[in-house]
Formats: structure tokens, C-alpha cells, sequence
């Protein structure tokens, strides 16, 4: 469907694709299993369900906040701004350009900020819309062992929140206990065994610790003290303005006899305990023989092992093989001393990460490309379609359970856009073995595995993509999607697993939704760690 807008003061027509799916259901982004709870990020919303029951209990939404868009254009459209008080221009002046204003627009109040949309034309050029109000979505979530609390990370305000989990049964709710906003976007979480502190490692290549449990402080930031305070001189002069305008603006600002500084400090206990040159990726805490590591990943192909807090800034070794991006590294909680990491790589790799000694890598390109030929065009010769076959690595989960009085080790492996897992066997002989490739309805978004209380059985619980076609991450199902579980659950059965859906009844008042172009941003975002040079796949 074509929907045409015009607007009234610009006479403008923006012709824009509407489909039925231009505010849509969620998928669940991210989740994490506690028992029989379950924790899963929906948009901006947290649902928390009972997995025993299949129910809903509560859901949390993380609280709006205004773009700066909607500030910064109330400022400048306002009949009181400052542009707009400056007087009358004078004669030699060049001349000002006025903007004519509707009045329905600064009057919005703030529940119409959420669905205006401003559309003006100026030479001839549109501009998007100056005026909304969004909630941030929730990008990385993780718990404590117990599920009392959660830790968030919300994209957008690049901030680490923590929930608490209160009440009992059937009246569990999260509520929020603090708010912290990191210098720039957390990419990874982390936390200490004694689950006091968090690890956050950025996308600038910082990686801070800061308290689970925020106390505010009751200082100033440094940077925000009187000592940091300057001079301030104007770097216009006479010579270098020519309207009236700009001569009132530079007056003003030689009023101005201090200006504090542009760079502000973070108001709570933070430090900064190790740094990359390049993007991180991924942060693991590992503690053998009493003594405890920090394991990081970056966009530049290493792995780096570095000593314990507090003493990070000494690096063990490196683990140096891989010739792409790492994006995943999982820890075998039954084999401590072993790693496995995966990225953008044809194989997965296997690591004794206290030498940095590479033990063996496991072709995964072979079972991916038997994925990819059945959602290929008829057309696509298989000898091409490997040949430009990239893919990245989305999750590397382990799974212990104990068969026939025997507990293999299972190592579940999941692609960014692909709707199968692909499972291996952790040998005795430092190997990973393939298993099976199990099919999903929909493209794996994330998992999770859980121990049921009061028995010694274990789930691995899997969102799934019920919006896009399986196999790719920017076209829309064709078909109606409404019957597809966002979530499902396998169990280990003689060695395999068995997977069935989660069928949950999603009462109206919890559903979330969002503008739909903003729903592959917000799914897929590992292939783009890729550098440039290598093209990925067109899916």
C-alpha cells in the first residue's frame, strides 16, 4: 500500500511504502533462563515468564526519553528562540531567512510526541521527522546465578541498568534500582564470581568495573569541579562576521568570563581496568588454581588473556589463528581451561587459553553452506554459492547432561540469519566433533541454557526471527507468521537434542512494538564487524 502525505505549509508530497508490518510484534532479542523463569527482552520491554506454566508474569518497559532531535528543533522553531530575538537585521546585513511556523506543531503535547511526524520541505529537499518521544531497547541482558538481579545494557542512551526481581509466585515484577550511562556503547557483560561486580567492555576498546549495587556519590565529578574551569575566548572576531546577528552573538559570548569544560566525568564508581586499539566483541571471567582471568575479544582477530582484577593491565598471552573478526567466546563450565571462540572464520577454534596454544579448529563452512543451498534461488550454481558464502557466528553455548551415566560435553553453535543450530561434541581428545544441524522455525536470535530446580536436567532455550523469511535478515515473511513461537525449547534425548515450541499466551497489554525498519538494526549487527574488502553474501 502507497500512503501519500502532504503538508500544508510546504505544499511537499512524501510518498512512502506502508506495509502491514510498518509497526510490528518484536521478536525476542535476548534472553536469559533462571530455573524456570525466563527473562526476555522484547523492544524496550522485558517480559519475565514462567516457563513451567507458559505465562507471562510481569513486563517491565524501560522509560522513554526524548530525542534530541525534538530539543534541539523546539530551540530553533520556537517564536521565542534565540535566533528569532536578535532584532531586526541591518541594512548591510544580508538577509535572514525566516521559517513560517504552525502553530499546532508547538503546541504537540507529549503523548502526541510519540506518533507526530514533522515533514517540511526546504529547496526542494525533505526532512525527516524533528519530533518523538522512544523508549531504548534493550541490547545485552544477563543475571545472577539466582535471578535476583538484571543487567541491562540499553543501546541507544548507552547505559547499564540493573532490575531487582521482588515478589513471589505469580506476583514476580522487575523493577529498576539504578541507571549508569557509560562514555560510550557497552557491547559485552560480564560478571565477578562473588556476582558484586560488573564488567563492561565498550566499543571503543575499554573495558570498565563498576559495582552491581550503584551507590550515588555525593561528589562532583573531577572534571566538573571549579579547578577545571577556564577562561573563555571566543575564537570570532570582528573581522571574521559580517551580519548584525553575528555581532550580537559575539558580544554575548564575550559576557561570558568562564565556560566549563565539554568533557564530563562519570558521577559513579567506575575503573577502567584494561584497553584494545580496536573494537571489542566479547568478555569472559575465568578463574583456575585460585587465580582469575579476564578474556577478551576484539574486532582485529585476537583473543587476549589478562590477568584478574585488580592487576588487568598484565597480559598473560595472546591466542592468535584467526584471520576474521571474533565475535563469540564460551567457556566450558566443566573444562575451565578450554576455550572456544568464533567469529567471522570458516571454522570454530579451540584453545588451552593459559599457553595460547590453538588445539584444533572444526570446519563449520560445510554444514553452514548445507543450510544456506535451501534458501538459494534455483538459479545459483552450488560452486557459486559457496564460493561467496560469509557468514558470522551469533552463540556458542555449552550443554552438560548426563546420558547413560556418561555427561558429554555439547557445544551449540548458532549464525547471525540462519534459522538451524549446528552441535558439536567436546571430545576427551581436545576436539569438536559434529553432531547434528537442527532446524528452527526462524533465523536464531539468541539462547539460553537453564537446570531445572530439584533435578539434574537441563533446557536450552532459543528465541527465534518470526518476522523476517528464514535465511535472511531484510525480507519480510510472506506468509502470516502469527502461529510462529518466538520461543522454543530443546531437551537432550539419547544424546540429541529435541526441540518444541514454547507456546505462550501474550495477553494484548504486554505486546511491544516497534517501527519495523528499526527491527534489522536491532537483530543483525555482527556481519557488519566485517571489514571492508570482504562482501558478505547479499541475504
Amino acid at each position: 500500500m502507497i500512503e501519500c502525505i502532504i503538508t500544508k505549509q510546504s505544499f511537499s508530497i512524501k510518498l512512502k511504502l506502508v506495509t502491514d508490518l510498518s509497526l510490528t510484534e518484536m521478536p525476542y532479542q535476548a534472553i536469559e533462563a533462571i530455573g524456570n523463569l525466563l527473562f526476555a527482552a522484547r523492544g524496550s520491554s522485558i517480559d519475565l515468564i514462567d516457563t513451567k506454566n507458559a505465562t507471562i508474569l510481569s513486563t517491565w518497559t524501560c522509560p522513554p526519553t526524548h530525542s534530541q532531535n525534538h530539543h534541539i528543533a523546539s530551540e530553533v522553531e520556537s517564536g521565542e528562540g534565540s535566533f528569532n530575538n536578535l532584532g531586526e537585521k541591518n541594512e548591510n546585513s544580508p538577509p535572514v531567512k525566516k521559517r513560517k511556523l504552525s502553530s499546532e506543531k508547538n503546541n504537540l503535547s507529549d503523548k502526541n510526541l510519540k506518533e507526530a511526524e514533522v515533514l517540511e520541505s526546504t529547496d526542494g529537499k525533505n526532512k525527516g521527522d524533528a519530533y518523538h518521544v522512544e523508549s531504548p531497547t534493550v541490547s545485552i541482558l544477563t543475571s545472577t546465578l539466582s535471578g535476583k538481579h538484571i543487567i541491562i545494557v540499553t543501546g541507544e542512551d548507552k547505559s547499564i541498568r540493573v532490575l531487582e526481581k521482588v515478589g513471589e509466585d505469580q506476583s514476580q515484577k522487575l523493577v529498576q534500582l539504578s541507571q549508569r550511562v557509560m562514555p560510550k556503547r557497552p557491547c559485552a557483560l560480564a560478571l565477578s564470581d562473588d556476582e558484586m561486580t560488573i564488567v563492561s567492555a565498550d566499543k571503543f576498546g575499554d573495558i570498565y568495573s563498576l559495582p552491581l549495587l550503584h551507590v550515588p556519590s555525593t561528589q562532583p565529578a573531577l572534571q566538573d569541579s571549579e579547578q577545571n574551569l577556564k577562561n573563555f575566548k571566543p575564537a570570532a572576531n570582528e573581522f571574521t562576521i559580517h551580519s548584525e546577528r553575528n555581532k550580537r552573538a559575539l558580544e554575548s559570548q564575550r559576557k561570558q568570563k568562564i565556560q566549563s569544560s565539554k568533557k564530563h566525568g562519570l558521577s559513579f564508581d567506575h575503573k577502567l581496568l584494561l584497553g584494545h586499539v580496536s573494537m571489542l566483541t566479547d568478555v569472559k571471567l575465568a578463574t583456575v588454581c585460585g587465580r582469575s582471568y579476564v578474556i577478551t575479544s576484539d574486532r582485529d582477530e585476537h583473543i587476549r588473556v589478562s590477568r584478574g582484577i585488580p592487576q588487568t593491565h598484565v597480559i598473560e598471552n595472546f591466542c592468535l589463528g584467526h584471520s576474521e573478526f571474533v565475535s563469540k567466546l564460551c567457556i566450558p563450565s566443566t573444562r575451565p581451561t578450554y576455550l572456544i571462540s568464533g567469529g567471522g572464520d570458516d571454522e570454530i577454534f579451540l584453545w588451552d587459553w593459559r599457553r595460547g596454544d590453538l588445539l584444533s579448529k572444526t570446519n563449520l563452512r560445510e554444514h553452514v553452506s548445507n543450510v544456506r543451498r535451501k534458501f538459494s534461488s534455483g538459479e545459483v550454481q552450488s560452486e557459486t554459492l559457496d564460493s561467496r558464502l560469509k557468514f558470522a557466528v551469533s552463540g556458542i553455548l555449552h550443554l552438560n547432561e548426563v546420558v547413560n551415566n556418561q555427561s558429554p560435553d555439547l557445544i551449540i553453535i548458532s549464525c547471525e540469519g540462519l534459522p538451524a543450530l549446528f552441535t558439536f561434541i567436546f571430545s576427551p581428545e581436545n576436539t569438536l566433533q559434529y553432531s547434528e544441524t537442527l532446524w528452527t522455525a526462524g533465523n536464531v536470535l539468541d539462547m539460553s541454557v537453564t537446570l531445572h530446580q530439584g533435578t539434574r536436567s537441563r533446557t536450552l532455550l532459543v528465541s527465534i526471527d518470526d518476522c523476517h523469511e528464514p535465511g535472511s535478515t531484510s525480507e519480510l515473511r510472506k506468509d502470516d507468521f502469527s502461529n510462529v513461537m518466538p520461543l522454543h525449547q530443546f531437551t537432550v534425548h539419547g544424546g540429541n537434542l529435541k526441540g518444541s515450541p514454547l507456546e505462550i499466551q501474550m495477553p494484548n497489554d504486554v505486546k511491544s512494538h516497534i517501527d519495523f525498519g528499526k527491527v534489522s538494526d536491532l537483530l543483525y549487527g555482527i556481519e557488519h564487524l566485517r571489514k571492508w574488502g570482504d562482501t558478505p553474501q547479499n541475504t
